[in-house]
């Protein structure tokens, strides 16, 4: 289990379209 990062993603915002660490 990845543990969520506090800062701002940059490339995932967690939409669906790219997902590098889901």
């Amino acid at each position: 289990c990845r543990r969520r990062w506090s800062s701002p993603a940059p490339a995932w915002p967690r939409a669906g379209r790219r997902a590098p660490r889901a």
